[in-house]
């Protein structure tokens, strides 16, 4: 069943007002909004008018997808700032990462998560197993681990582009850390027995 909050207008609130009232040779003239009782009736509807428009408004911000004036209330109330997320950014990234708090990420299982999860923020990744590095048949770049239960315990995130690091090529591009923000979510929302090596580059 969907419940219709949209606010009527003022004469709409008038009739429903004027429905209220008995009938009978008294009332006769509630509809009419040229008598003093139409009058009556049409400027008590006016406030009417005026909770309906903020009921409907506060049904707006109720969804995470329009809100506006209650953005902060959301953020708070998901828990943002985090160690990952800010609470700043255009209204469409803020709604963004609260929708991402809501449903804890999609719920991180498997490599194509976390390649989504990325896709989400506009990047580009290719996630690999440890064992596809460093255990025969290899793919490369090799890496080297100490055993293939670490191999096996271990993500490999290949990440477009470059980590700003020192030493940075000048002139140095002012832009958002978007990478510092992936590889915060990816450690946050690995298995708790993996850890991950990011690479840069190669995409």
């Amino acid at each position: 069943m969907t419940i219709d909050f949209s606010a009527k207008d003022v004469e709409y609130q008038q009739r429903i007002l004027a429905g209220h009232l008995p009938e009978g040779d008294v009332w006769q003239n509630k509809y009419d909004l040229e008598t003093d009782l139409g009058k009556l009736l049409l400027g008590l509807a006016t406030e009417y008018f005026r909770v309906s428009l903020l009921i409907e408004d506060t049904m707006r911000e109720v969804d995470v997808n329009q809100t506006n004036q209650l953005i902060r209330e959301w953020q708070v109330s998901v828990g943002i700032p985090d160690d990952c997320l800010d609470a700043g950014g255009t209204l469409e990234e803020q709604r963004r990462n609260i929708l991402l708090k809501l449903t804890n990420f999609g719920g991180i299982q498997t490599a194509q998560d976390f390649v989504d999860l990325a896709a989400l923020f506009g990047f580009t990744a290719i996630v690999s197993n440890g064992t596809q590095r460093g255990v025969f048949p290899m793919l490369f770049p090799i890496r080297f681990f100490d055993n293939r239960k670490t191999a096996v315990h271990t993500i490999i995130v290949d990440l477009e582009g470059r980590r700003d690091v020192f030493p940075l090529s000048f002139p140095i591009p002012f832009t958002s850390n978007i990478t510092g923000l992936i590889e915060c979510l990816f450690l946050e929302l690995r298995p708790a027995n993996c850890q991950i090596i990011f690479e840069y580059g190669a995409i």
